[in-house]
């Protein structure tokens, strides 16, 4: 998946979705799982993003329109 900016949406990426601040944790589109969310556990949704927010958990979403890049993971 890429941003609407035309940059690849990645693993530990710092992200807004709906006016909330959270963090990728897969992509299952790239086959790129954070440690705490394997593969095996999400690839079953075929596709998109998993997005980590404190105030709604986790989200799965398919489409870019609404995620927005804060910053990306340093390393």
């Amino acid at each position: 998946m890429l941003f609407q900016s035309g940059d690849a949406v990645r693993v530990g990426d710092a992200v807004m979705l709906h006016g909330m601040a959270g963090v990728v944790v897969f992509s299952i589109d790239d086959r790129e799982y954070a440690q705490d969310y394997p593969s095996g556990e999400w690839e079953y949704l075929g596709e998109g993003v998993g997005v980590l927010t404190q105030e709604a958990g986790l989200i799965h979403i398919v489409s870019n329109e609404d995620l927005v890049l804060i910053a990306r993971k340093h390393g």
